[in-house]
């Protein structure tokens, strides 16, 4: 599944918002030498059990992201994320 994501570095803590089928993450790093991509690509692949890799928006804050699996699957798993938090 493929995923529109607005990322917001140097954060607090990470977090995850979703808004219609676009992602508002913050992450806990900081925009240089690709330290809150990495971060990014880590941490949601941790929470979700599954393989997350960036398609897009390498240099951007859009970003678009790989995430394994079924679309319904991988949302119903982020809206459960969203609300842990």
């Amino acid at each position: 599944m493929r995923l529109e994501a607005r990322v917001l570095p140097n954060a607090k803590k990470f977090s995850l918002s979703m808004e219609n089928e676009t992602a508002k993450i913050r992450v806990p790093a900081k925009a240089k030498d690709n330290e809150a991509n990495l971060k990014l690509v880590q941490e949601l692949g941790k929470r979700l059990g599954r393989k997350v890799v960036m398609v897009r928006g390498h240099t951007s804050r859009k970003k678009v992201l790989e995430i394994e699996g079924e679309a319904e699957e991988v949302l119903a798993e982020l809206l459960e994320i969203q609300q842990k938090q």
